[in-house]
């Protein structure tokens, strides 16, 4: 069993193999979020992480001693890793969703699922459909992502959705949120969508944290 920061991550060798144990151990994978995670996560906080990859920033999240995490994950194998994950270090206040979290209007439009574009590497894994790498389709269920926050009385949201953030917060209730960390993917969003997520944030009562804040991962804070 791979252990880093005393986070024990069960064998699996589709996606722990000797590459990914040295991306982990160098401190090059996620290494923006690990940074930020201790300048803003408190006791007290109640987390819903979408996107949650290898189960690394769940991990260290709870690690940080979190009232509560839930995570959401589209890839269905990645979502089984993360129970397994989080059961190998004895997490007991976790959820482990496998879905695509959508803001309530958009998640009755799409209907009861929608495409998920895997790919490999499994961190380019998406719902918006690859230009320039192989995938494969499959169908994942679609939930409220207000519907999740409501449940798991959540104050802080993580994402990292791989350019789905683009419209994520469009009609998206904030209100019971104080923290938003967020990685922005620009390439596959544009500029303008980075512009309208700001200004949506903004006008919601949340402000740019520079504090936390590194290159396209952000920390917005409740003003």
């Amino acid at each position: 069993m791979f252990d880093y920061k005393g986070l024990k991550f069960p064998d699996d060798p589709r996606l722990m193999g000797e590459r990914m144990q040295q991306l982990i151990s160098s401190g090059r994978y996620e290494r923006e979020e690990q940074t930020g995670l201790p300048r803003f996560i408190k006791p007290d906080a109640r987390v819903v992480e979408l996107g949650g990859g290898i189960g690394l920033i769940s991990g260290l999240t709870c690690k940080l001693g979190v009232s509560h995490m839930t995570t959401v994950e589209a890839n269905p194998m990645l979502a089984a890793y993360i129970e397994r994950l989080h059961g190998a270090n004895d997490f007991t206040n976790t959820q482990v969703i496998n879905a695509v979290a959508l803001p309530h209007a958009q998640a009755q439009a799409a209907g009861a699922s929608m495409p998920f574009y895997v790919t490999r590497p499994f961190w380019s894994s998406s719902l918006v459909e690859p230009k320039r790498k192989k995938y494969r389709i499959t169908q994942v269920p679609v939930v409220s992502l207000e519907e999740i926050l409501t449940r798991a009385e959540a104050n802080t949201l993580i994402c990292d959705i791989e350019g789905g953030e683009a419209q994520l917060f469009d009609g998206l209730d904030v209100a019971s949120l104080r923290h938003i960390y967020l990685e922005m993917h620009t390439k596959k969003m544009g500029a303008e969508a980075v512009r309208h997520i700001f200004s949506h944030l903004h006008t919601a009562g949340f402000t740019y944290d520079e504090t936390v804040s590194n290159g396209p991962v952000v920390l917005f804070s409740r003003l």
